[in-house]
């Protein structure tokens, strides 16, 4: 028993004295990065990595917006341009999140991020001197655009404030553990490192003007109740990679003017992000109705920089009563509840065609007679309002495309047909 037991502790102090020494992503947690501007908090874009992020060609990766304060029309980031970090200012910082392990002997060890040039070279050691021996333990790296450009100045040509380059700059940054004490500028091989891993630092000064060769435009606005429904084109887009979501921008009354920059106008992104596509549909919730609200349209990069607001249009949500009225198709109306495309046909039915003959006639007389009764009951039911959804839809394929029907159906009948007698030949 007691031989077991020495045994036993052996094979455990063994196993913490040559423990691997390792930087790891935190893996208990979402890959979260935040940046601090100031006095701003923000989260910034950030990717997970294909694997562990221990080899250059699969690397997490980190989008970081740069201040461009040679334009007048900086004001692009998702929040305000004091949220933007200033190239070349060490208090503007990604804090990154990494797991920390190191073996339980006695050699300090110290936490270092080198970034590639010709070679990797040391730009910045972990704040604190020293990091907990023989244990693992989680850290924030406090990592800044300027711990790059000011000891590479080269490489971040075209993010100084006077530049008007927009191009996308991309760092391999590899976060290591030493013991030795590097200075700034030295060179290591991750290879002989063997224990880091590997950031994509992604820094951009993008700034989208009306003068851009892509425009967003909103061609029709649907309205619901407490909502309203934006049908939108662009020609052009983000570039592809960049490309992050689409945002809706709700004006403070009336812009009086369109397709600017967001700097140009009072308001503010609603929160919902949609998916980014260059045509789609936009279903903006949460409106007061029988408010006139102004809305423009507006895609956004990974660096969370907004392009160039869509020409605004107005529109007025209205309560289901209202919208009820409105529509005059009760029924679809309540099941849809709110304008669509499928209520417009039947709608154009009902006057260029019911309404030209007596039956017709009868048969709309008798419909707005019984149908109010029945609309807002419908509406509140989720039940409801998907069974009368289904029916208009299958009533307006019939209309629509009784062709292609009666093609398929007969060809069908033909099928079987022609296996029955075959079967029996």
């Amino acid at each position: 028993m007691i031989r077991n037991a020495i045994i036993l502790g052996t094979l455990i102090f063994s196993q913490a004295l040559f423990a691997a020494e390792t930087v790891r992503l935190r893996t208990d947690i979402d890959l979260v990065v935040t940046g601090l501007v100031g006095a701003n908090v923000l989260s910034l874009n950030v990717e997970e990595p294909s694997g562990h992020a221990t080899a250059d060609s699969a690397p997490a990766k980190l989008y970081i917006p740069i201040q461009y304060t040679n334009d007048s029309n900086n004001d692009f980031f998702i929040t305000t341009t004091s949220s933007l970090f200033e190239y070349n200012d060490t208090s503007h910082k990604a804090l990154i999140p990494l797991r920390i392990n190191t073996p339980a002997d006695s050699t300090q060890r110290y936490l270092y991020a080198a970034v590639k040039d010709t070679d990797f070279k040391v730009i910045k050691r972990y704040t604190s001197t020293t990091l907990p021996i023989g244990s693992e333990s989680d850290v924030s790296f406090s990592f800044s655009p300027a711990d790059i450009c000011n000891n590479l100045s080269s490489l971040c040509t075209g993010l100084e404030q006077t530049s008007t380059s927009k191009e996308v700059k991309i760092f391999s940054v590899y976060f290591f553990l030493s013991s030795d004490t590097l200075n700034d500028l030295d060179v290591i091989v991750p290879a002989t490192v063997n224990n880091g891993i590997y950031f994509s630092v992604l820094m951009s000064k993008r700034v989208y003007k009306s003068t851009d060769s892509f425009i967003i435009t909103i061609n029709t606005v649907r309205v619901g109740d407490n909502r309203l429904i934006l049908e939108y084109t662009s020609t052009g887009g983000i570039t592809t990679g960049y490309t992050k979501s689409t945002r809706v921008f709700k004006h403070t009354g009336n812009p009086g003017a369109s397709n600017l920059p967001i700097a140009d106008y009072t308001g503010a992104l609603t929160s919902k992000e949609y998916p980014y596509a260059q045509n789609g549909e936009l279903i903006v919730s949460d409106l007061v109705n029988n408010d006139e609200v102004y809305l423009s349209v507006a895609f956004v990069d990974k660096f969370n920089l907004v392009s160039n607001l869509s020409i605004f249009k107005p529109g007025t949500p209205l309560d289901i009563e209202e919208l009820l009225k409105k529509q005059g198709c009760f029924l679809l109306t309540a099941g849809f509840g709110e304008e669509h495309y499928v209520i417009q046909f039947f709608r154009n039915f009902r006057d260029a065609t019911l309404s030209k003959s007596y039956l017709g006639q009868m048969f709309v007389n008798f419909y707005y007679e019984t149908a109010p009764k029945y609309a807002l009951e419908i509406y509140h039911s989720p039940a409801l309002r998907f069974m009368i959804r289904s029916m208009a839809y299958v009533a307006y394929a019939v209309f629509n495309y009784y062709w292609l029907i009666f093609g398929f159906l007969s060809f069908v009948i033909l099928r079987i047909l022609l296996s029955r007698k075959l079967h029996k030949n």
